[in-house]
């Protein structure tokens, strides 16, 4: 008999599976910093690049206020981890209809082996969640 936390365990493998094709994205060596998120594939302005940051939280949690590290780190999504600051030639935004689901989204074309950085700052300004970048970031 199959226990129910592995029933649930294998429908939350699947539903991360169907939110994110392991080849549109991938994490590699960055120039920016340590590890990066590295685009797979061509992504088009505007397009959807992880269409949930956060599914490791309830549905109906709400994410705005600031939240402890140990809740974001157990939140995010593994490869949403990986996405470096970048205050001036970012190429990703954080966007959410209703604070519950966080999309990743182009602001300009991604080309395939291009690193996918976000502005820690301004996303912070949106969503105080979001931690914002460090005095030790690097300017990119």
């Amino acid at each position: 008999m199959i226990s129910k936390y592995l029933c649930m365990f294998i429908l939350l493998v699947i539903i991360i599976y169907c939110l994110i094709k392991k080849d549109d994205i991938y994490i590699s060596k960055s120039g920016v910093n340590g590890l990066g998120l590295f685009a797979g594939r061509d992504y088009k302005k505007g397009s959807v690049i992880i269409k949930n940051l956060f599914p490791h939280k309830s549905e109906d949690k709400i994410l705005y206020n600031i939240i402890p590290k140990k809740d974001f780190k157990k939140y995010i999504l593994k490869e949403g981890k990986y996405i470096n600051h970048c205050s001036i030639q970012y190429n990703s935004d954080v966007t959410t209809n209703d604070k519950k689901i966080y999309k990743l989204i182009a602001i300009k074309d991604i080309y395939k082996g291009q690193e996918i950085t976000s502005n820690y700052d301004k996303v912070n300004m949106s969503y105080p969640f979001i931690a914002k970048s460090g005095k030790d970031f690097n300017v990119c």
